[in-house]
């Protein structure tokens, strides 16, 4: 409802939804993270990646999504996987879309060393303008709620992923997520 000097107006808006994904590994409660309610499986498995709990999908046997219920229940193939943090885990940590301020947890699990190598490539600024400009009209829901951050990957001829989240980590997270997913090669 919008006010102004002493009058009322009802408005009709889109809102966006906060959506609460609890990760399950190895059957064990790990984390609960509030998203945007679509892409799940690409935010779960990008999340873990990103936190260093798996290093490729090669850690992962299988990951089951249960809209409904609000889970990603996770089989790493490393079933010891909670050795790394003691047997029991103190609280339930959560991840919120606080603009960064969520992202204050780490679990090291999977700590294998592997030195992520970056291979730069040239661009011209034009076509970083055009990618830009396709960029900004992607987001249906953004133009829709004003209220959705978007990540997209892109190479020089075009974006390839783009997702919206509530939290920009989140959409991040998808696009790492669908990545190894689809096995494409990040360096």
């Amino acid at each position: 409802m919008l006010r102004i000097k002493d009058t009322q107006e009802y408005l009709e808006d889109e809102v966006i939804v906060e959506y609460s994904l609890s990760i399950y590994l190895n059957g064990r409660y790990f984390i609960t993270l509030l998203c945007t309610p679509d892409s799940l499986e690409e935010l779960t498995v990008g999340y873990l990646y990103s936190e260093s709990v798996i290093s490729s999908m090669e850690n992962l046997e299988n990951v089951e999504i249960d809209e409904a219920k609000g889970k990603a229940m996770v089989r790493l193939k490393n079933e010891d996987v909670f050795s790394y943090m003691g047997d029991n885990l103190i609280s339930q940590k959560t991840v919120t879309t606080g603009c960064g301020r969520g992202r204050t947890i780490t679990f090291p699990i999977v700590a294998d060393g592997i030195e992520k190598k970056i291979i730069p490539i040239e661009m011209d600024p034009d076509r970083i303008f055009e990618l830009m400009n396709l960029f900004n009209k992607m987001s249906k829901l953004f133009e829709s709620t004003g209220g959705v951050h978007s990540c997209a990957l892109c190479n020089y001829d075009e974006i390839i992923y783009f997702e919206d989240d509530i939290g920009r980590h989140n959409a991040l997270d998808k696009i790492l997520g669908r990545a190894l997913i689809d096995g494409l090669e990040l360096s």
